[in-house]
Formats: C-alpha cells, structure tokens, sequence
C-alpha cells in the first residue's frame, strides 16, 4: 500500500496543539498562540529577552514552495515592545530558538529567516509507503491547505 496523492488540511487549532506541544519546555515563551491568516501564519506570545523580561512578540511567516518538494516557511515580520525586529536581533533570537528546539529532527532545516520543511522526510516511518511531491500550499482564515501529486 502507498499514498501518491494528499490534500491536508490543518485547522487552526489542530497547529495551535502541535506548535504548543513543539514548545514544551520553552520557560522563555509563555501565552503562544498560533493563527492562520491570508497568505500569513502568525504566532504570537510572549517571550523573555535578556536584560528586558517578559515582552509581548508577534512574528508573521510566509509559506512558499521549494522547486515542488519542500516547503519554505519565512519569518517576514517580527516585533516585540512593539517595535518590528526586521532583520536584527529579535529575528535572529527567534530562529536560533527554533533551530535550537528542531536540532537533530529529520526533515527540517533552517537557512537565514527561514525554515524549511521536507514533507517526503517528515512522513517517513509511518506504517505506509508515502511517495509525496507538493503541489500547492495555501494558508487562509482559520488554516493552512497542502496538496501533493
């Protein structure tokens, strides 16, 4: 038995679970919720920042395809005080926990403002061949759509 065709669709509450389950020990991020918005995924909370405490931070991501196999999720905004973090420290404070809290895990990989996902690599070990290559992923209100062929 293999799968060669899937349409996913996550609702928001089901990601909300999963991201909140990824963060489990994270003592530094507090009051995390994660959103689907058009063309957006938005995750937002509260972090503490050296030398500054608990501040609240909201980071809006991208999602893009990779030549048809690998998803790119790309922090496009950033801020915390209310300020946006563009490019600078609080970007780079983000994606050094993330690639901190996914170091080792097959499948993921973190590049700049980026991370990229490897569907193929990401369902490997499930109990059925899956033979996916992505076709379209389409974030709208409420949640995210991902088509293989």
């Amino acid at each position: 038995m293999k799968i060669e065709r899937l349409r996913l669709v996550v609702e928001q509450e089901e990601a909300g679970v999963w991201a909140l389950r990824l963060l489990a020990g994270q003592g530094d991020i507090s009051g995390a919720r994660l959103g689907f918005e058009p063309n957006a995924v938005v995750f937002e909370g509260r972090i503490r920042i050296p030398l500054a405490g608990d501040v609240p931070f909201r980071t809006v991501w991208s999602l893009e395809l990779e030549a048809g196999a690998r998803v790119i999720v790309r922090l496009t905004q950033a801020s915390a005080f209310g300020w946006s973090g563009g490019s600078g420290f609080l970007t780079g404070l983000i994606m050094e926990k993330i690639k901190t809290r996914l170091a080792g895990r097959a499948g993921f990989e973190i590049t700049g403002d980026s991370l990229i996902l490897d569907p193929g690599v990401l369902l490997t070990g499930l109990p059925v061949e899956v033979r996916l290559r992505v076709t379209s992923v389409t974030v709208e209100p409420g949640r995210l759509i991902l088509e293989t062929g």
